[in-house]
Order: C-alpha cells, then sequence, then structure tokens
C-alpha cells in the first residue's frame, strides 16, 4: 500500500453533526483517508479498502452496549464508517465524466459497502494550480452522489450549516469562484401546490490562523470580509443573468474561522458601514438577509465565544442590524442565540439550528408591490416612522435637553364592518380585502413630532396594488368618503397615497346572477362566447 495512508479516527465528533445526521449511533467510528494517482490505482486497490474495514468492527457488548432496548440492533447496524479517496488528475476530465465514474465504482462495490458499514465515500481530485473537486457518496442515498456536497470538503462541511435550509429544495449551482457554494432554493410545499418561493443561498468560509491583536484582528475581518462580500456579490450576478426562475429574500452566510480579539458591537458597526457602502447593489440582487458568524476571544472569557451578526432589510429602506451570542440552553443542552448589547434582537432566545422561515403571506404581498415599482401599502407607517425619528434627532442636536419618545407613531386600521359603517380595528397587516387600506390616528392613536411634541392625529388613506391592482370599486368609494369624512370633521390633516396599474372594468354581481352565457370554452371564459341572454 505504497500509495495509500490509513489513519483511524477516534473521538469524532462527526462532520455531520450540522448536516442533518443528528443521530450518531454508540460505537467507534472510523475514516481511512487514501491517496492514488490514477482511476486505475483506486479500482484495483477498492476491495482492499473495504476490507479494512471488516477488520474493525467494535466489540459492543464487551462496552456495555448490549442493553440498550431492542432496537439497539438496528442502530448498531447503520453505517458508521467513512472513506476519502484523493486521485490525482494531470488531464482534462469534465465533472459529470469524474461523477459518472465515481458513481460506477460505489454501485459496483454497494453491498460491500454496506456490509463494511461504510456511510460515506468522497473522492477528492487534485489538479495542479486548481482548487480540489469533491464528489461524495453516502449510503443513506444508496451510494448516489449527493450534490449539495459537491466541491464542500467534508471536514467542514458542517460549517456552512446546510441542514438550515431544509424547508427548501436545494440545487447546487454552478460557480466561477469556488470558496463560494451557491444553492438555490424552493420552498418545500404541498403536493399539487405551485412553489413561489426561490431564493439563492450564497455560503461561504473564510480560513485564517487566529488573529491576536485587536488592531490585525480589525483590519483582517473588514478587509477579508468586504473581500468575501464583493465576491458573493458577483457570483449572485452570474446567476442572476441566467436565471430561470425569479428568486427574492436571498441570503449571504459567511463563517469567519479564525479567533479574533475585539469588541463584538465594533464587528457590527463594522458591517453596518460595509451594507451602507453597497446597499444599492444588495438591494438589486434581492439579498434581503446576510449572517456572519464569528468567534471572539473576550477579555474575561478562557475560550472563544461564537457571534453572530445579522443584516436584515426585508422592505427595502430599514435596515436592522442585530448581534448574538451562542449560548447553551441548560435544560435543552442545544445552542441558542442570545442578543448581545442593550437591543434585543428578534431572533433572542431561538434555536441556531431552526431551519430558515420560507415567505409569509406579507412578504409575498411586499415583492409583488416591489416588482411593479412601488411600496407596500402596509409599509408607509414604518417608513413614516423613520422619518419622524430622523425629526427628532435633528432637533436634539439644537436642543440637547430634549427627550426623544420611544413610540413616535401609534395606529389602528380604519375597516368597514359588515353595516358599512366605519370602525377602528388592530389587525395583521395584509389582510386587507378592499383596496383602500388606511390607518387613522383617534384619540388613542397620534405621532409625534418635534412641532407637536403632544402628538396629533392623521388620517393615511393608500390603494393596496397588490389586490386586484389597487383599483377603485363601490367599496373602496364607500371607504374613501367616511375617512376623508372623519378627517374633515375632526379637522386633521389626511393623507392619500396612490398607486394602482390601471383602470378596472368588471359588472356588478347583481347582473351576472341574470345573465346565461354560451362559452365556447367553459376552462378559458375570459375569451369568446357565442351569445349572452337575459332570464328571468
Amino acid at each position: 500500500m505504497s500509495s495509500r495512508q490509513l489513519l483511524q479516527r477516534t473521538d469524532s465528533i462527526g462532520e455531520d453533526v450540522m448536516t442533518g445526521d443528528s443521530h450518531q449511533p454508540p460505537c467507534q467510528r472510523t475514516g481511512m483517508m487514501c491517496s492514488f494517482q490514477s482511476m486505475s490505482e483506486v479500482q484495483s486497490s477498492i476491495d482492499e479498502i473495504i476490507e479494512r474495514f471488516r477488520c474493525t468492527h467494535f466489540n459492543f457488548a464487551e462496552e456495555g452496549f448490549a442493553n440498550r432496548g431492542s432496537d439497539s440492533g438496528s442502530e448498531l447496524d447503520e453505517p458508521i464508517h467513512i472513506v476519502n479517496i484523493g486521485i490525482e488528475y494531470r488531464t482534462h476530465v469534465s465533472e459529470t465524466e469524474l461523477s459518472e465514474m465515481f458513481f460506477a465504482i460505489c454501485q459496483e462495490k454497494k453491498s460491500d459497502l454496506l456490509e463494511a458499514r461504510i456511510r460515506r465515500v468522497t473522492f477528492a481530485v487534485f489538479r495542479e494550480r486548481q482548487f480540489p473537486r469533491f464528489f461524495t457518496f453516502r449510503a443513506r442515498l444508496d451510494f448516489h452522489e449527493d450534490g449539495i456536497y459537491r466541491h464542500l470538503e467534508p471536514a467542514l462541511a458542517f460549517q456552512l450549516e446546510i441542514n438550515r435550509m431544509s424547508n427548501f429544495d436545494l440545487k447546487l449551482m454552478d460557480r466561477a469562484n469556488y470558496r463560494m457554494h451557491l444553492y438555490l432554493g424552493a420552498a418545500k410545499v404541498q403536493e399539487g401546490q405551485n412553489v413561489t418561493d426561490y431564493r439563492y443561498f450564497l455560503r461561504a468560509i473564510i480560513r485564517h490562523s487566529d488573529l491576536v491583536t485587536k488592531e490585525a484582528s480589525f483590519e483582517y475581518l473588514q478587509n477579508e470580509g468586504e473581500r468575501m462580500l464583493l465576491e458573493a456579490l458577483d457570483e449572485l450576478e452570474l446567476a442572476f443573468s441566467s436565471q430561470i426562475v425569479r428568486t427574492d429574500c436571498n441570503h449571504i452566510f459567511l463563517n469567519f474561522v479564525p479567533t479574533v480579539n475585539m469588541d463584538p458591537l465594533k464587528i457590527e458597526s463594522s458591517l453596518q458601514e460595509m451594507v451602507m457602502r453597497y446597499g444599492p447593489r444588495l438591494w438589486k440582487l434581492r439579498v434581503l438577509q446576510a449572517e456572519l458568524k464569528v468567534s471572539v476571544r473576550l477579555p474575561n472569557e478562557d475560550r472563544p465565544v461564537a457571534f453572530r451578526v445579522f443584516v436584515t432589510n426585508e422592505s427595502g429602506y430599514n435596515l436592522d442590524i442585530s448581534t448574538y451570542q451562542e449560548e447553551v440552553d441548560p435544560v435543552t443542552q442545544q445552542v441558542k442565540f442570545i442578543s448581545y448589547g442593550q437591543r434585543e434582537g428578534p431572533l433572542h432566545g431561538r434555536f441556531i439550528n431552526n431551519p430558515y422561515i420560507t415567505k409569509d403571506h406579507l412578504q409575498l404581498k411586499r415583492y409583488q408591490a416591489q416588482t411593479m415599482g412601488t411600496t407596500y401599502a402596509y409599509d408607509f407607517p414604518d417608513m413614516f416612522k423613520q422619518n419622524l425619528e430622523k425629526l427628532w434627532r435633528e432637533h436634539k442636536t439644537f436642543f440637547p435637553l430634549t427627550e426623544i419618545p420611544a413610540d413616535v407613531i401609534r395606529g389602528n386600521e380604519l375597516v368597514l364592518d359588515t353595516n358599512g359603517k366605519l370602525v377602528s380595528m388592530n389587525r395583521m397587516h395584509g389582510e386587507n380585502t378592499v383596496r383602500a387600506s388606511d390607518w387613522y390616528g383617534g384619540l388613542e392613536v397620534y405621532i409625534l413630532h418635534p412641532e407637536y411634541p403632544d402628538g396629533r392625529d392623521v388620517v393615511v388613506i393608500a390603494n393596496d396594488i397588490t389586490y386586484r391592482i389597487g383599483t377603485f370599486g363601490t367599496d373602496e368609494d364607500d371607504l374613501y368618503e367616511k375617512a376623508s369624512k372623519l378627517a374633515r370633521e375632526h379637522k386633521i390633516p389626511c393623507i392619500y397615497l396612490s398607486a394602482n396599474s390601471g383602470a378596472r372594468m368588471g359588472l356588478a354581481e347583481e347582473v351576472k346572477t341574470v345573465l346565461e352565457v354560451a362559452w365556447e370554452d367553459t376552462t378559458q371564459m375570459d375569451k369568446v362566447c357565442t351569445y349572452k341572454a337575459g332570464n328571468k
């Protein structure tokens, strides 16, 4: 075995801890790393490799695993061992051809691999002046290639946290930069439903030796972080140029492996400057969330502490940056997010292995409005809030003793009840069934700004372009009339925000019920009909 090396691995934490294979049998796993100079050497030596694992079976009865219940036998029969095979290639062979050759080897020896309890075989192809190419074949996939892990080093797979994308069907995308791992995710839906949530997940690992001084940590994190962000955006632009589906809520995840010596809040401020610098490009590529994982050496801690910085901009104008510290829950023994700093982030208390959620109703509506070149109606109150807070900050620069109110705007939605009366209601955004949605500042609802520090009432009426293209009918006219009348009666400002895609041609339901129509094709009633006639 001059061309191979055998390494026995003990006390392994498992490369699959973060890849969905969370259940590990109670045993000692064995790993083998082999290197060959040609494919013919692999084919002639594969039997000898497998035979090595037949000689390493663990005696569970002697180690106290014999009495684990009736299911223990099936657990102990699970594949547990791994094989990494390196091959040097001097000639050019396409990735498809390589995958087919490796697949043929695994299928030919499938029964032997299962008998030897080998759970994974990874082939690494090495070429001069190129990144290694990795092809992984798993027992749970009947030794077909796991395409999600192509060109991903097995020992580092868990660092990409692919299990967090379990709510999506993933497809590995071609990329020019092998430091980047780009996946197209399609939200999992029930059978028969159409997929409406497509998004790109771009993930990368930043490697370096640990950084000791604060100056070196800050400089490297800033420079390398910006370089990786630009490379990620370049990769997304290439994907956008040839995409076959429209994506939204795209996500970037950067795992900064080296330990740094700096204040986590300084990382947050540096990241904010970077995002503001490249904000238009991020928005153009529909990157609505980015995540940075980094290990920080705190002054009073013996071990480095893992931190996460999240950058979120779902609406396009409200940038939210929150920092979390990873802590182990004493009850569940799972790692969860704990907010770091004065502000409690939206992920506070959640487990880090929770999968990314798919689009909710509000996000679908928001995206629909933004693709029409306008703002979603229910996002305007947040825009008002941002501008009011900006006015208060500017006012405070001239009057330092001024206290900025904690809540500068509050309001309920005005809706028509079953009797056609205008009532104030506090409901979830996007539940409107009338195109004109409005927010009313009544006696308990007001906005505060420097000119009116005690607050003032305002009525806002807006077209919801995501509901029947924002057009007006009789219901909308009625709502508009009552809401504007309310503003006139109380002598308060009334703001009207209009966005629609043109006129709506329709027929009253009362008229439709007395018509009989002979359609040429009943499945396409928006086309030709033979005649229309009125019945009694």
